[in-house]
Formats: C-alpha cells, structure tokens, sequence
C-alpha cells in the first residue's frame, strides 16, 4: 500500500516516528490534500465511499478507508463475539495514567455506534444508562476559571461556534445558544455561508480546542487545516487565537507548567497523583491533561461507588468513554432513576467553583421486551 500510494500515486509521504504510515490519519491527511477531505474518527459506509468517488475522490484512499473498517469489525468485535451469548470483556482499572478503565477482550468501549444495538441487557432486567455533558471541558472552565467557558457553559452557549468566529473573524450569531438553527440567525447563516454543526470551521475550532485542552503544540497539525486553505503559518495563528483570547486559560497553563517543572507531578482536585516521567514537551503535555482528564475520571469513579452503595441491587454493566450503563431488576427502574439522576447531578467543589456535569439518565430495556 505504502508503494502504491507513495512510489505510484506520487502522494506526500505521512510518516510516524519518521517511518512511512498509511494508518488513518496518514490516510485522513492524503484524502485532505487531494482535495477530499474526510473525518478519520467517522466510520465510512460502502454508499458514501462509492458516492466520494463519483465525485472524483482516490477511489485506492477511499477502498482503504472501508478497508480499514471492516477490519477492524472482524478482528476487534466479530471474531471475539462468534458463537457466544454472552460477553465477559476484561477490565483493568490500572492500565491507563488517565485513570480510566480499559475494556480489553473484545474493546466494547470503543463499539462502533452503528453494532452498539448487539449489547442487549440480561433477561428480567433493564439498562440505566447516562453519559456525562461535556465533563472534561467543563473541569477546565473550574480549573482555569475561564470566563469565557464558565459563561458559555451557564447560559448553554455553543462554545465551538463561537470559537469559529473568534478564529476566523465571523460576525458573533444573534442566538449563541443554537445558531444552527435559531430564526434569528438566518441573516447570519447566509451572510457567513454556515453549514451547521457540520461547518468545516466548527469543526476545525472543535478539534483545534480539544487538542490544545490535551496539551497539544499550537505547531502540530488539525485535520481539516489544508481543507480551510490554512498553511502552517496560519494553522498556528488560528490555535494561538484560542489560546491568547482566553487569558485565564492561559495563565492556569503557565500555572500547570510552572508545577510540572518544578515537581514532576500532577494532581487532581480530588488529590490524585500522577508522577511525570517524561522529558521536554511531552512533560508538559502530560501536565495539561492529567488535572483535566483524570478529575473525570475522578468523578465518574467517585459516582459509581455512591451509587453501588446507595443501591446495591443495581450492578454495572460497561462503559464507553464518559457514559455508564448500570444492570437494573424489572420493576425498581423508575425509583432507580430518579435516585441514580440526583447522584450524577451532585455539584462537584473543583478549586473553589461548584460544577455540575450533566448527564440524562435514561432507561433502555431489551429490544425483544413485550
């Protein structure tokens, strides 16, 4: 593949660790440059990839980006699943520096979205599920005392939409909450050419804020840059924007960096540790993300023993990311709910601001249930 795509088809060559790569994001790269520009995170169907290549796209990219998936269907999730009725995946509580669980055996924390509907509860029971509202995100506008983020997040505000505007310098919509969509920004849809959640520039602002909020370099690539006509020098404007047009969030990581430096450690707000072995950038990187990602992890951990010991007869089930899903007899799942959605909504003290993370708590029952 390497060869055909390189010696043949004459693309750039993507490397990793200075080798030649063709692994998604080589392949999201390539398709970017050749003028199609795809999300490596979404999963392609046979229709979009025949529609891409009607359209002109690399019809070699496109076969290896359903290539890619249907292997990894098979050798991930089918292959594990054959013949069996009921799955026992492995967890490790102490395989990840975040804190979070590692679901091995098959990985169903990573369950593509469109087989998720193959996990079915037990017989006589029923599925409280929830996933949290934008945690981490929200523990950085404790942590940072960002006044941009606490007020986008204490009026609903879409912060990735008005992240878009700031970095390439859009008219603010009338209606913050859904610009999308909202009557009032009609005018402002058509005046900006806006596509929806969808807008390529949302989405660059998106992934753009996230990659800094992990500790990524400003230097580094976002995919979807090279579709926004952004070259490096301006791709780096663009994440200095996000980061200079919020000064509290810039200072917390002078702050975060500042302790790195001095201590070789990062804490939690609830106390965690996690001692950096890493030199140079990547210390620093570690620095930015452990008080962020690990106080989730934190507080989803510290949420599913409240629960366990608040209602014993409930039992977990699995997890994806920042979502739970709990087993529930027949029968207790409407009082459950209720209780269990009073646990997930408790206020948390992070550095001083009280913080509410969301998360719907909903009932799911088995698909054969009368």
């Amino acid at each position: 593949m390497q060869a055909w795509l390189y010696e043949y088809e004459k693309f750039p060559v993507q490397k990793k660790a200075k080798r030649p790569t063709t692994d998604k994001d080589a392949i999201a790269e390539l398709c970017e440059w050749s003028g199609f520009p795809t999300d490596p995170e979404k999963k392609p169907s046979v229709e979009d990839v025949l529609a891409r290549i009607k359209l002109g796209a690399n019809p070699v990219l496109e076969a290896v980006r359903l290539w890619s998936r249907a292997d990894q269907l098979l050798t991930a999730y089918l292959y594990k699943m054959r013949s069996v009725s009921v799955i026992y995946p492995d967890q490790a509580i102490h395989a990840q520096k975040s804190g979070r669980w590692s679901t091995t055996d098959p990985p169903i924390a990573q369950l593509p979205k469109d087989m998720r509907g193959i996990l079915q509860p037990f017989p006589g029971y029923c599925w409280l599920s929830w996933d949290l509202d934008q945690a981490e995100l929200r523990v950085l506008a404790a942590l940072s005392r960002s006044k941009f983020l606490i007020e986008c997040f204490e009026n609903n505000w879409d912060i990735h939409t008005l992240t878009a505007c700031t970095i390439f310098g859009l008219p603010v919509p009338p209606d913050k909450l859904d610009p999308h969509k909202a009557p009032s920004c009609v005018l402002w849809r058509a005046a900006v050419g806006w596509q929806g959640k969808d807008d390529p520039r949302r989405v660059f602002a998106k992934r753009g804020r996230y990659k800094l909020n992990y500790g990524g370099d400003y230097r580094s690539k976002v995919p979807g840059s090279k579709f926004l006509g952004l070259k490096q020098a301006a791709l780096e404007t663009a994440l200095q924007t996000i980061l200079y047009s919020d000064p509290d969030l810039l200072r917390w990581r002078a702050r975060e960096a500042s302790q790195v430096a001095k201590t070789g450690r990062s804490v939690t707000f609830m106390g965690r540790v996690l001692r950096i072995m890493s030199t140079g950038s990547k210390r620093e990187r570690q620095g930015y993300d452990h008080p962020m990602q690990g106080a989730v992890t934190d507080i989803t951990n510290t949420t599913d023993i409240q629960i366990k010991r608040t209602l014993p007869y409930l039992t977990f089930s699995w997890h994806m990311h920042d979502s739970r899903k709990w087993n529930c007899p027949l029968g207790k799942e409407k009082e459950a709910q209720e209780i269990v959605q009073q646990i997930v909504d408790q206020e948390w003290d992070i550095g001083g601001v009280l913080t509410k993370i969301h998360g719907e708590v909903e009932i799911v029952y088995r698909e054969d249930r009368k």
